[in-house]
């Protein structure tokens, strides 16, 4: 959460202009910025806030962002996090039986089970 009494805010356009990006200037784009305002880059949104029609952040606000996107890269998160995203790359195994049902009924095809458990 961005402290006002502490934290100055600036537009989101100084905000990308202090970071290193990968365009000509060699600045991140403000529309990076704003996307990941307004939907964030894996899980993680950038902290706002909004004075009259304008959106601003803070150079603490961009910090917490990149310290929480270093920690979720470097999968420096709650284990339950880590866990989770450890399944994902896990292959469907009632996805591969549905399959290999199919094979043998229609085409004739067996497969051997494979793994300690058998599946």
């Amino acid at each position: 959460m961005i402290d006002r009494e502490r934290e100055t805010p600036i537009t989101l356009s100084k905000a990308a202009a202090g970071l290193p990006g990968s365009d000509k200037s060699g600045a991140i784009c403000s529309l990076t910025i704003w996307r990941w305002a307004t939907k964030g880059l894996r899980g993680v949104k950038l902290e706002t806030l909004c004075i009259g029609n304008q959106r601003y952040t803070t150079r603490e606000a961009v910090q917490r962002f990149i310290d929480s996107l270093t920690a979720v890269r470097n999968e420096l998160v709650s284990p339950d996090a880590v866990e989770r995203r450890r399944r994902r790359g896990r292959p469907n195994i009632a996805h591969q039986k549905a399959v290999a049902a199919h094979l043998a009924t229609e085409h004739g095809i067996t497969f051997e089970p494979i793994g300690k458990d058998q599946r």
